[in-house]
């Protein structure tokens, strides 16, 4: 047993011994020669400073430095760098928003964004996530409104529920949501109330039945009477409308936006835009677009406009819209948003294409009771 104990110590000992030569020699390569070189080469420039500060009459200023750094910002945050190929509103959606189709916006907090929020000038418009004046956040708004419209035309027939909340002839009616089927060539709509009469089909298909509509109301009357031709322009039809059939669709809404965002980007509005990224409705994934208006001279229509953008197709998937309050009341807040309503249109539940058969807007599909 001692024998064994007089063996480990021995090894301990010579293990000891090559250990510190070990962490010696360590400590000089990685320690004592970065530091002397360190201290070596700081002599060096110390040296040639004071020859230069001796030839010139004067410490070398950093200033030259510092105009050549700033001038080399400029350049580099004024270049606008493209794929050779891409498309040019593909181009400039693409340096604000990330990609048109659904990639974030810059993150606040990179150098760019920041680089662009203290250039920013006082028209510069709320933003989460970029910083952006008014005039290009209406034009981004529009864009991708235009994507929309190009997405939709190439897609051709989607399904969908559709929520609708409209003031008509100045009273605001009950919600309805409505199961939504929209062909575009030949334009064609079938709509059945889930909400609001409940149950009520309605048809239309452009050139077709006059260009009249076929609607079966809903509820007991729908077990009393057949399904009745309407035309799209007639009190009846227009009565719990503000808009023809032929308006009714993300297609026709993209284009109606977009003619007011011209009105806007011509200076005729006055319009002042909030934009918000990172906003989610019923799932979707948005960009989030608030507009005001300072008075109803400029704007007689809206007062506010709220538009929701989902990222992956740019659709126009959330509109609310808010008209004037009556000459002498004092509103504010959520209570003034809340009594001057105008119009609110949802579509969830998108089903893009396939091209919708024609039994879908057949008016003797056994499934409707339009015969």
């Amino acid at each position: 047993m001692l024998q064994r104990f007089r063996r480990f110590a021995l090894w301990f000992r010579r293990l000891s011994f090559w250990t510190i030569h070990f962490a010696i020699i360590i400590g000089y390569f990685f320690v004592l020669r970065p530091v002397s070189w360190f201290v070596r080469v700081k002599w060096r420039i110390s040296r040639w400073i004071a020859t230069k500060s001796a030839q010139w009459g004067r410490t070398p200023s950093f200033a030259v430095m510092t105009i050549c750094a700033m001038t080399f910002a400029t350049l580099y945050s004024n270049f606008d760098f493209a794929r050779a190929g891409t498309n040019a509103e593909d181009a400039y959606l693409s340096a604000s928003f990330g990609s048109a189709g659904g990639s974030e916006f810059t993150n606040k907090s990179s150098p760019s964004a920041k680089r662009n929020q203290k250039s920013s000038d006082r028209n510069t418009s709320p933003t989460e996530g970029m910083a952006i004046n008014q005039e290009q956040a209406l034009l981004l708004s529009k864009l991708l409104l235009e994507k929309a419209i190009s997405n939709l035309t190439q897609f051709g027939d989607y399904t969908a529920t559709f929520h609708k909340h409209e003031r008509v002839k100045g009273e605001l009616l009950s919600p309805e949501v409505i199961d939504l089927k929209v062909r575009e060539k030949p334009f064609s709509v079938y709509m059945r109330w889930l909400v609001g009469d409940k149950g009520r089909e309605l048809l239309y298909i452009d050139g077709q039945n006059d260009n009249n509509l076929l609607v079966h109301p809903g509820g007991v009357a729908g077990k009393l009477v057949s399904a009745l031709s309407l035309a799209r322009d007639s009190n009846m039809a227009m009565s719990e409308n503000r808009y023809p059939i032929d308006k009714v669709g993300m297609l026709e809404l993209a284009k109606i936006l977009i003619s007011y965002r011209e009105k806007d980007l011509a200076g005729e509005t006055g319009a002042q835009v909030i934009v918000m990224d990172e906003r989610k409705f019923e799932g979707y994934d948005c960009y989030c677009f608030v507009v005001e208006y300072p008075d109803p001279a400029r704007s007689p229509d809206y007062r506010k406009s709220i538009l929701m953008i989902d990222k992956q197709h740019c659709l126009p998937i959330f509109c609310k819209n808010y008209t004037w309050p009556e000459e002498g009341t004092l509103l504010s807040g959520d209570q003034l948003d809340k009594e001057t309503l105008l119009e609110f249109y949802t579509y969830t539940n998108i089903k893009l294409g396939p091209q919708l058969a024609d039994k879908e807007f057949d008016r003797n599909n056994e499934a409707y009771q339009l015969q």
